[in-house]
C-alpha cells in the first residue's frame, strides 16, 4: 500500500511513519479480551453485529 509520508519537518520533534494506517475493527478481539470479555461473549457481540472484527481480513 502506498501512503503519503510526512508533509513537514519539525526540528525539535522529528516525525516518523510507524507503519500502515489502522483499520477499524482490526484489534476488536484483543481489546475486548483485555477488558475482560470471555471468548463466548466476544463471539456473541461479533455475531450480533454489535462490534466488527476485521482482524482476519487485514492479516
Amino acid at each position: 500500500m502506498k501512503m503519503a509520508g510526512l508533509y513537514f519537518d519539525l526540528s525539535d520533534t522529528p516525525g516518523r511513519v510507524w507503519g500502515p494506517p489502522l483499520w477499524p475493527g482490526q484489534d476488536t478481539r484483543r481489546i475486548l479480551d483485555e477488558v475482560g470479555y470471555s471468548h463466548d461473549e466476544i463471539e456473541k457481540l461479533i455475531s450480533s453485529g454489535a462490534v466488527e472484527d476485521t482482524g482476519a481480513e487485514t492479516g
